[in-house]
């Protein structure tokens, strides 16, 4: 009895110490992360695309649930003339909620930039209708709707 009371003694010391060792791996991350995004907004800040995108890259192996970092690679991806990465990026802004109108137009102008007005329409039209104060989103669209007609 003595021993099995040991023994349950000794597994919850040891749980006990696994536990903390779990919790300094993702604090030590997100120091991690934070001081990439830190350096990441430097280059972003100064039209740096090409560094940013691999600062970005970086940020979002460690992390993927950061919209804002998916945001800001869709801008540096349309910067570069990289469409595709860009629209994928910005869906998945959307996707975690990341200012979703603002994600919206931008994918509206980069179909626009590729000429497929069909697909730039569908997306002004989302970013407008959650955010009517979006003129340039109205505008676009009243743009794509005129040339078609």
């Amino acid at each position: 009895m003595r021993k099995r009371l040991l023994l349950i003694q000794f597994l919850v010391i040891l749980l006990s110490c696994n536990n903390n060792k779990k919790r300094e791996v993702p604090s030590q991350s997100i120091v991690n992360i934070e001081k990439l995004v830190l350096q990441a907004d430097i280059y972003y800040s100064n039209n740096n695309y090409t560094k940013s995108i691999e600062l970005f890259d970086r940020i979002i192996s460690l992390d993927s649930t950061r919209g804002k970092i998916y945001f800001q690679r869709g801008y540096c991806n349309a910067q570069l003339l990289d469409y595709e990465r860009s629209n994928n990026d910005y869906k998945k802004s959307v996707e975690l909620g990341y200012r979703v109108d603002d994600s919206y137009f931008c994918l509206g102008c980069n179909y626009a930039s590729t000429h497929n007005d069909s697909l730039a329409l569908i997306f002004f039209s989302r970013a407008y209708s959650l955010n009517s104060k979006n003129i340039s989103a109205k505008r676009e669209m009243d743009r794509i709707k005129q040339r078609s007609e």
